[in-house]
């Protein structure tokens, strides 16, 4: 029954698109010869014979297998629609008046080369009202005789954006002005939107020393008519400003419990002692993990610039050594070791621990090793650490024919067994490890992966900077607590030094199983000149 059902949709969609192409030359009809009008109208009379035969199969199919009547008449409107355009076409077709002498010497001027106009644009930015656009661009257009294809040519020309990129996913069977200004509106004229925006506007408007005052007095005149056009009301103006003037941990609050992402103003009124105390639950929750937080920066102060507390002990050799690591003293490099003292011990030990025997990190196989070396090895010049090289040195003539003496096959299975090993592999690339690189740009600072609530995020550890920065675009849609609002703040940084109004909020980080709660100042955006790994 499926397999009929998609075959009968397909055919009908198929002479729909048929009847839909000759529906958009019906411009044209008067220049046909007689046999040429004869021809496509018996053309559409099968066509119309065709779409009753299909919307009756197709009808009776899916009310067998559904009962739902607003389905049902959702098809009957659909297929009615096309029947009612065959239908016209046959009558334009039978009842045309043939061309006067006059006209048929007269060449036919495309529509699309009228004088040029001058059309409104719309760039699908904030603040643009999409039903302005419209009028403005109908009431220039009705001075000419488009048909519906020739001016939703002439609106792809002036739209871009957004809206650019919706009105090209139109189906076949729908290019028209009419059904790409019905997906225009339903996806940017969204009432509230439109008067947040005019209200927006208002709010954001000055005049400085600096300023035109004509493009001043223009944004005055499209806010008065913005006005007028929207019905703004009072109510529109306490439900902009009460929304704004609420913190965002509250506004999403309100937002949770009224069900709307514009709660008006009684619903701002009714809800508000219950946002409150959901508020005042969400602050008590958040206070002690702030303390613990607080005392553990106190107690580690090195991980308070780096916004989380990595464990380097067992990433980077150079800090720790690999090989001491559950030994009382290990607070030393893995090449001045006094207890693994010869480059085979060394060897022998980083197999045992299942980690790498060119580069000495846990996390790895040397088989998969990504270290990048500053050097060769001195030794033999393979691309490994020269303490952990068992090889005399040679000539440094014979070098090319010499390969890594190390042995990279395991001594025991081929394949190690990790699911059995807790390693500490992880995103964060630890500051020595960068130091012992090539030195390019891509390795100059560590970067590390978390999420924020569920969203992943990428995230870049200075061990210098004075503070942590969050960026507004991470903090979209997530759940934290501002600490200070209002912080004006001068950033030393970020490709230059910057002035920013701002904020310092708390948000929870997670890595795998731990959470960690930092404090951030939020900033529009990180521009970062980096390759970032």
């Amino acid at each position: 029954m499926e397999e009929e059902l998609r075959y009968l949709v397909m055919c009908r969609k198929t002479v729909r698109s048929q009847v839909t192409k000759i529906f958009k030359t019906s411009g044209t009809f008067r220049s046909l010869s007689d046999v040429d009008r004869s021809t496509l109208t018996n053309r559409l009379k099968c066509y119309k014979e065709d779409l009753r035969n299909y919307d009756s199969k197709i009808s009776s199919i899916k009310w067998s297998s559904s009962k739902d009547e607003a389905e049902f008449e959702a098809e009957f409107s659909s297929c009615q629609e096309y029947l009612d355009k065959g239908i016209s076409l046959i009558i334009q077709l039978e009842n045309i008046l043939p061309l006067s002498p006059a006209e048929m010497h007269e060449t036919p001027r495309s529509l699309l080369k009228s004088p040029v106009a001058p059309l409104p644009k719309f760039a699908s930015s904030d603040g643009e009202n999409i039903e302005l656009f419209f009028r403005q661009f109908e009431e220039t257009t009705s001075k000419f005789s488009y048909t519906d294809y020739d001016k939703l040519l002439l609106l792809k020309q002036q739209i871009s954006g957004k809206a650019a990129v919706l009105i090209e996913s139109l189906e076949a069977d729908r290019q028209g002005y009419s059904h790409a200004k019905a997906l225009l509106q339903a996806a940017f004229a969204s009432i509230p939107v439109q008067k947040f925006n005019v209200l927006k506007q208002l709010v954001n408007m000055k005049l400085d020393e600096n300023s035109e005052p004509f493009e001043y007095v223009s944004n005055i005149r499209k806010i008065q008519e913005a006005v007028k056009t929207l019905n703004i009301s009072v109510d529109d103006v306490l439900q902009y400003f009460f929304l704004k003037g609420m913190n965002d941990t509250f506004k999403n609050i309100m937002i949770q419990v009224a069900g709307n992402s514009k709660p008006t103003t009684v619903q701002i009124v009714e809800n508000f002692f219950e946002c409150n105390e959901r508020y005042l639950n969400v602050c008590s929750a958040i206070k002690p993990m702030e303390e613990a937080s607080v005392a553990k920066n106190r107690l580690n102060p090195k991980s308070s610039n780096l916004a989380i507390k990595v464990d380097v002990e067992n990433v980077n050799p150079f800090i720790s050594c690999t090989l001491c690591q559950n030994a009382i003293s290990s607070k030393h490099p893995i090449n001045k070791c006094t207890r693994y003292i010869t480059p085979k011990e060394k060897v022998d030990k980083l197999k045992a621990l299942n980690a790498c025997i060119k580069c000495a990190n846990l996390g790895h196989w040397e088989n998969f090793c990504k270290f990048k070396f500053k050097r060769k090895c001195s030794k033999c010049y393979g691309w490994h650490f020269s303490f952990l090289c068992s090889c005399d040195s040679v000539n440094p003539s014979v070098k090319e024919t010499v390969s890594n003496p190390i042995d990279t096959k395991p001594k025991q299975k081929q394949h190690r067994d990790t699911t059995t090993k807790k390693t500490t592999q992880s995103n964060v690339i630890s500051p020595g490890a960068s130091l012992q690189s090539n030195g390019g740009i891509d390795s100059l600072l560590p970067t590390f992966s978390c999420l924020i609530g569920n969203t992943k995020v990428r995230g870049l550890m200075d061990s210098g900077s004075q503070a942590n920065f969050i960026s507004e675009r991470a903090l979209e849609g997530q759940l934290y607590r501002i600490v200070k609002d209002k912080l004006q703040v001068t950033v030393n940084g970020f490709n230059g030094p910057r002035k920013y109004n701002s904020k310092l909020v708390e948000v929870k980080i997670k890595f795998g199983h731990d959470t960690y709660d930092i404090e951030a100042i939020c900033v529009p955006e990180i521009n970062l000149n980096l390759k970032l790994p």
